[in-house]
């Protein structure tokens, strides 16, 4: 079952498309106001949809509507949890009115306070497990990201960094040269102290192939 909340829309009066696009709506069952400035103001009524085994879609609102009155949430939800399992229908495009009497007296029943309250009970519990569950999922999920994390820093390069200055740029950077002479440029967004001494990093390109590499710290969050 889908709910579909009422809406509105303002079309073309004049438009050629304009006469089918009105009936279609109507026939939807919306309600349509001409006040004759060559506007059309559609008023889509709220829906109620019972979706069928061959995806036909029949609205079942009109008659609760007409039966128990405005459509609230809690009715709603009632209305879907007593939906019958098989329907029959007539003329192809409306259920038998006994289906429809037989599922508004169910609904009636599990409407009074005390189906409610278990209702809400039951549904509070489903809810409470659900999250417990959810909670597990992410405690196991972090679980797994912080040992990742620590085995991809355990094998991460490693280095001391020194202030240097880049001419190009004219500014202080912090860096590291490698006995082969490969240099490694910490990202400005990083901060670093002398007295941090070697620091797991990661390459993020190379700014001079071989030669000059921006690199990132790996930390553990």
């Amino acid at each position: 079952m889908r709910y579909e909340a009422a809406a509105s829309m303002a079309t073309p009066s004049y438009s050629r498309k304009s006469p089918k696009h009105i009936s279609r709506l109507k026939k939807e069952g919306g309600k349509v106001y001409s006040p004759g400035n060559g506007w059309a103001y559609v008023y889509q009524t709220s829906k109620l949809l019972l979706v069928l085994a061959d995806d036909q879609e029949i609205d079942a609102a009109p008659f609760f509507k007409e039966r128990w009155g405005k459509l609230t949430a809690g009715r709603r939800e009632t209305i879907e949890e007593t939906m019958p399992a098989s329907a029959k229908i007539v003329e192809g495009e409306a259920l038998d009115s006994a289906v429809l009497e037989e599922w508004f007296l169910r609904a009636q029943k599990a409407d009074i306070p005390a189906a409610r309250k278990a209702r809400n009970a039951k549904k509070a519990a489903k809810e409470a497990a659900e999250a417990r569950a959810a909670a597990r999922e992410l405690a196991r999920y972090e679980k797994q990201r912080k040992k990742g994390q620590e085995e991809k820093i355990a094998t991460a390069p490693k280095f001391a960094f020194e202030k240097g200055y880049n001419n190009k740029r004219q500014r202080e950077q912090w860096r590291s040269r490698t006995a082969e002479g490969v240099l490694y440029v910490l990202c400005d967004e990083d901060s670093y102290c002398p007295e941090e001494g070697v620091v797991p990093v990661e390459v993020m390109r190379e700014l001079v192939p071989g030669k000059i590499l921006l690199v990132r710290r790996l930390v553990i969050y």
